[in-house]
């Protein structure tokens, strides 16, 4: 900082001095030609030089918004209670992770068993839903509401794919929806399995129904066939205990929460990489070095040399002008002094008066004698 303080007083001083001694001189009028290009380029340099500067500035604007926001969903947060733990999700959801379980070991030994061709014709629709059910979420209310919407996925896909008969695979769908619309308690275990032994009860019936409407068809295909709807009832009654958080959850404070969570992790996602683009404008300068260099050594020099040039056109203005007063004072002077002497004739006649005499002067006539200037002592 001292070369720069030492630069501008030298430099001032010198353009003051030069100011005064040359203040007549043409180059004056030529500074402002050099001035305002050099402040221009000052300017541009400045604006180049504080864009990390904007950019921090930008990002907190930002910032603060997105706190706003995040404080304004933390403080709407739905007024409900605990829906489930995720530990409880895990445990119901492993129910149904059996049959694809069961699955996986059939394919080690290959053999004709109708549960093993069961579970292997479910295995890819449970697949997806344990996908979803086992993901990683922001809180259990989300886990809960993707792993029922992927539950309702899984039963349109046993109906659609054909996993499981007709027979079997529509009273499964009406009794989960039937469930579901009790609006059971989030404890209401006993009722849920309730539901899953009624689904049992009707479905078996009707695998009674058609094993006495066959029964004159004693064939092994036909006892098979018999036998995998059996299995079937069995499946869909393990679904349906799996499916229990599903089947108590409070549908409507569900999707509220959830939503509420999305609204909130994506403010706090949003803030979380704000403070990432702002730290990384912090740590890295997109100024060219060549620039930054000339604006922080060079051109404060530059800039203190085109400021002297004009305060020293300042001071030479200055010093013009007081010359030019104090040459026109004797000019003045010199018009007003021919007025002074050109004095009026001396009229004679009645109407002029007499002179004034002096009887004090010495030189006058007749000094002191009052008579021998008054023509009416005289008489």
């Amino acid at each position: 900082m001292t070369p720069v303080v030492v630069f501008f007083v030298a430099t001032f001083a010198v353009a003051g001095a030069v100011g005064l001694v040359l203040y007549r001189s043409s180059v004056w009028h030529y500074i402002d030609i050099v001035y305002y290009p050099l402040a221009a380029v000052g300017v541009a340099l400045l604006f180049a030089n504080n864009s990390t500067q904007r950019r921090e500035f930008e990002l907190d604007q930002q910032a603060n918004k997105r706190r706003v926001a995040l404080q304004a969903i933390l403080s709407a947060k739905p007024a409900v209670g605990e829906m489930t733990s995720e530990d409880l999700l895990n445990a119901s959801f492993g129910l149904v992770a059996t049959i694809s379980e069961i699955a996986a070991v059939c394919k080690k030994v290959p053999m004709v068993d109708p549960q093993c061709m069961v579970a292997e014709k479910l295995q890819p629709s449970i697949d997806v839903f344990l996908d979803a059910a086992r993901d990683d979420y922001l809180s259990p209310e989300l886990k809960l509401s993707a792993a029922c919407t992927a539950a309702e996925h899984l039963l349109d896909d046993i109906r659609s794919n054909e996993r499981m008969s007709s027979l079997t695979g529509e009273e499964l769908i009406a009794q989960y929806k039937a469930a579901v619309g009790q609006n059971y308690n989030l404890l209401a275990y006993e009722s849920v399995n309730a539901e899953a032994e009624s689904f049992e009860h009707r479905a078996l019936a009707k695998v009674e129904w058609l094993r006495n409407a066959v029964a004159a068809d004693d064939s092994a295909s036909m006892k098979l066939v018999l036998d995998m709807r059996t299995s079937e009832v069995a499946f869909g009654k393990t679904i349906l205990h799996g499916l229990f958080p599903c089947i108590v959850a409070p549908r409507k404070d569900l999707e509220l929460l959830a939503k509420w969570t999305l609204s909130r992790h994506t403010e706090e996602q949003a803030l979380n990489q704000l403070e990432r683009d702002r730290q990384q404008v912090k740590q890295s300068s997109a100024t060219d070095p060549a620039t930054r260099w000339l604006y922080l050594n060079l051109w404060p020099f530059v800039l203190i040399g085109a400021l002297s040039l004009k305060f020293a056109k300042g001071v030479a203005a200055v010093r013009k002008a007081d010359s030019r007063i104090t040459e026109s004072v004797p000019a003045s002077i010199k018009e007003e002094r021919p007025a002074e002497e050109d004095a009026p004739p001396i009229q004679s006649g009645a109407d002029s008066e007499p002179p004034q005499v002096d009887l004090n002067d010495p030189e006058t006539p007749n000094a002191g004698d009052p008579k021998s200037h008054n023509p009416d002592a005289q008489q």
